[in-house]
């Protein structure tokens, strides 16, 4: 893996974040809830987010996910998602509490009319706890599983402030001693300069500041 022997690295004790992994979906409206065609399949209960540009301005708003199944789009295998809206209080269009969801903040109201046939992103937050860091990588601990060459959005709180960075997925491997956590390493993608809040230039920071003193373990 890159980062494994070349770059020095150092533990991240109790650090939570946010791995925001996205795809581009085709959104439409049926009977008045928004369904999705994706070219991968969603999991029924998740709770995701819809963003797409309405008269120019970002609309966004949450989504539980109801019905995922294959179809056949112009001959090849596409994923229809029927999903239902989430209000802040958790509780979905239909007017039902799911147990298991969790509610993002409410978007704007947006006219169905406009989003039919609309382009639109589809992403899900996963929770992630940061495990170690080079300046080229990261390992990360999450409970949901991460298809390897994801590039996603990767947000880490450190002392009640939030870095960011873009992340490419390595690997993701289910731990031995546990039936429901992932380890997933991920790579810092240089799509833009280290600036001040990213966490290439904190982890940077880190490793001038701690010579010496880095954990040389594996990232096993």
């Amino acid at each position: 893996m890159s980062g494994r022997r070349k770059h020095a690295r150092f533990v991240v004790s109790s650090n939570d974040g946010v791995l925001q992994v996205a795809r581009d979906v085709s959104v439409i409206w049926t009977d008045g809830e928004p369904v999705a065609i994706s070219s991968a399949p969603a999991t029924v209960g998740d709770s995701l987010r819809i963003e797409t540009i309405v008269d120019g301005v970002i609309a966004q708003f949450a989504v539980r996910v109801e019905e995922s199944r294959p179809i056949v789009v112009a001959g090849a295998i596409r994923h229809r998602i029927r999903m239902t809206r989430v209000d802040p209080n958790g509780r979905t269009s239909n007017g039902r509490a799911p147990e298991t969801t969790n509610a993002m903040e409410e978007g704007p109201t947006v006219p169905e009319r406009s989003l039919q046939g609309q382009p639109a992103r589809l992403s899900r937050d996963n929770h992630v706890r940061v495990l170690n860091c080079s300046d080229a990588a990261c390992l990360l601990e999450t409970a949901h599983p991460v298809a390897v060459n994801t590039v996603a959005g990767l947000q880490v709180w450190f002392d009640g402030h939030v870095f960011d960075d873009v992340v490419r997925v390595i690997r993701c491997e289910l731990m031995v001693e546990s039936d429901n956590l992932y380890r997933v390493a991920v790579e810092l993608l240089a799509v833009t300069p280290a600036y001040a809040g990213s966490l290439r230039c904190l982890v940077r920071q880190e490793i001038s500041y701690l010579e010496g003193g880095f954990d040389d373990l594996g990232y096993e």
